[in-house]
């Protein structure tokens, strides 16, 4: 009888547990190989226990593969992007661009689609993320979610006319942002780009006759 109140009681205490306890920072082993975990989007709660899993292990990098050339998948993703949104302190939101090789001039179309992509995701993505995901409206669901995503930065990256993929980076491995950049990128040369926690939007295009490659990027600072 003694054996089973203590079984009972073992249950009952990690029962009282998160599913995925958070990883504290002291507690992460060295990281040497900062390949991406790739994640291949779908709408499905599958979906969100493999995500909040790579978040909980403080993962360097996770790249969401969706098979979207715009922004317009279902409230799941509207909803991380919401909660992803929530964790910055900085509410305002200023657009910058930037090219990735002085050899190159800037796109001022590529640029402009970039920026009303960040505009009108972000505008809309709480309303949506509220009217369609079961998991948004759970408070304490949400709120750890929000927590597990504060120390990412958010970007959307494509690649050519490629769909368009969602990566989070860990800004604890901040000085290896860089050299993460310049091979999505496909520019070695490309100039160091520091981290920092904002929503940017990048489109690696073909490069000219010479073998040069362009980056447009538009950040909005969170």
């Amino acid at each position: 009888m003694r054996r089973f109140g203590a079984v009972v009681l073992l249950l009952a205490s990690v029962g009282c547990q998160p599913l995925f306890p958070a990883r504290q920072s002291g507690d992460r082993p060295p990281i040497l190989d900062l390949t991406p975990v790739v994640i291949e989007y779908a709408d499905s709660e599958a979906f969100d226990n493999v995500l909040e899993a790579a978040l909980v292990d403080q993962t360097p990098i996770i790249t969401i593969r969706t098979p979207f050339t715009k922004p317009d998948w279902e409230c799941r993703l509207n909803a991380w992007i919401a909660a992803w949104n929530q964790g910055g302190k900085n509410r305002t939101r200023t657009l910058r661009g930037q090219s990735g090789s002085g050899n190159v001039p800037l796109n001022a179309d590529s640029l402009k689609e970039l920026r009303l992509l960040v505009n009108d995701l972000f505008d809309r993505v709480e309303s949506i993320a509220e009217k369609g995901s079961a998991w948004w409206t759970n408070e304490r669901l949400r709120s750890r979610r929000v927590a597990l995503l504060r120390p990412y930065s958010l970007r959307f990256h494509r690649d050519n006319d490629s769909p368009i993929t969602v990566i989070l980076f860990h800004g604890s491995y901040a000085s290896s942002y860089p050299s993460f950049m310049r091979s999505i990128m496909k520019e070695p040369l490309m100039a160091d780009e520091e981290w920092t926690r904002t929503v940017e939007c990048s489109r690696c295009q073909k490069g000219n006759a010479a073998g040069v490659g362009q980056l447009v990027n538009s950040g909005v600072e969170r």
